[in-house]
């Protein structure tokens, strides 16, 4: 129960941003100063850009990356944890669903003969029910085919008043 209610509060898929997007996002959270010093310089956007860059001394590119490889990492195997445990709950489903679930799970001979005579009585009313309606089929057929003969006899008799007229 716990998995999949896990998984009807996780498989509700949001967009994730792109990998720049989220290297870009942690580089501006990484290096605050550089939002702060444009946003308080003055000037045009160039100035202020310039200013920015001068106040961070130290960009620290691979430290950025790593940790946005780790959040990617970290992504994907919550994504494998999510297919894993979505396959689990489905696997759970079938084997509650399954008619024959019972005997898989006590395997008793027992049951098993009970429920090869519930099979062979089920396969005799079949028959049974096979063999009447084969019966009631010839007995259309022939109900028919009297029918039949009654309608030609009337044809033909309306053929003969018709040419005695």
């Amino acid at each position: 129960m716990f998995l999949r209610s896990f998984l009807n509060v996780v498989e509700n898929p949001r967009s994730l941003p792109s990998f720049l997007g989220i290297y870009s996002l942690l580089w501006l959270l990484w290096h605050y100063q550089f939002l702060l010093s444009f946003g308080v310089a003055k000037g045009n956007v160039i100035e202020r850009l310039d200013n920015a860059i001068n106040t961070t001394t130290n960009f620290q590119y691979i430290t950025v990356f790593v940790i946005t490889t780790i959040v990617f990492a970290l992504y994907f195997s919550f994504q494998t944890f999510i297919r894993y445990s979505r396959e689990q709950v489905d696997k759970l489903d079938r084997e509650e669903n399954n008619p024959l679930s019972e005997i898989t799970k006590n395997s008793d001979m027992e049951q098993l003969v009970l429920r090869l005579e519930y099979l062979q009585k089920e396969i005799k009313t079949s028959k049974d029910n096979e063999i009447k309606a084969k019966v009631e089929v010839k007995n259309i057929m022939g109900k028919l085919m009297v029918v039949q003969a009654k309608l030609d006899e009337a044809t033909a008799d309306l053929e003969i008043l018709k040419s005695t007229k």
